[in-house]
């Protein structure tokens, strides 16, 4: 791989598709996959999930 070559750690976050269907890859076992082969692989540092949410806003969370 080519950032182990260069000596690289690339942050990266996963972008999960949660319906709005802009982005991502879609929640469930693919998703998981790919974040159990991120979490191992050399050079990359992952940082966490991702998600669009769109453009509604509900500040209230205990809904």
């Amino acid at each position: 791989m080519l950032l182990l070559h260069a000596g690289l750690q690339v942050p990266v976050y996963i972008d999960l598709n949660v319906g709005m269907n802009r982005t991502g890859i879609k929640a469930g076992d693919e998703a998981l996959k790919l974040y159990a082969y991120c979490s191992k692989a050399e050079g990359l540092i992952l940082k966490g999930i991702h998600a669009y949410d769109g453009h509604i806003r509900d500040l209230d969370f205990t809904c």
